[in-house]
Formats: structure tokens, C-alpha cells, sequence
């Protein structure tokens, strides 16, 4: 359990850099093997990662920035709710 919102987007963002290390280990090695195909299909794994970060870097600091504002979170979710809906059309 997390004692706050910004703890758990701050885990979530270690498990995305984790996960990001772990593609391009994996990039690394059908390289390697000269498998083109895997190659491709995780380059474009690792697009859809970065666009996930490139979000969750941008959630985590509204997250921030509005405790030290001292917004409340029910302000604090619609906000975010708003970034993640124009993020993602």
C-alpha cells in the first residue's frame, strides 16, 4: 500500500525505467541474433514505452506541484484525469 498519490506514481515510474532497461536488453540481443522481426516488434514496444513515460513523468510532476500548492486531491484527480485525456488523443 501506498501512503500517497506521489509515492505511487514515484513506483510506477521506477517499474516503467525497469521495464524500459529490460526492452532494450532484450533490443540487444535479437540484434545480436540478427532477428530483424523481434527487433522491430520491440522498437515499437519501446515507442509506446517512451509515450508512457514521456505521460507519467508529466502526471508525477502535476502530482508535485500540486501538493506543494496545496490542492486537494479530489482538484488533484480531475486535473490529472484532464492531462492523461489530452495526452492521449
Amino acid at each position: 500500500n501506498y501512503s500517497s498519490l506521489e509515492e505511487l506514481f514515484q513506483k510506477t515510474l521506477e517499474e516503467y525505467e525497469q521495464r524500459c532497461t529490460k526492452l532494450n536488453k532484450l533490443a540487444d540481443e535479437a540484434k545480436a541474433q540478427q532477428d530483424i522481426i523481434t527487433l522491430k516488434f520491440l522498437r515499437d514496444m519501446d515507442r509506446e514505452q517512451q509515450q508512457d513515460g514521456m505521460l507519467l513523468k508529466t502526471l508525477a510532476d502535476e502530482i508535485r506541484n500540486a501538493k506543494r500548492a496545496g490542492i486537494c486531491l479530489e482538484q488533484t484527480d480531475r486535473h490529472l484525469l484532464d492531462i492523461a485525456t489530452v495526452q492521449h488523443h
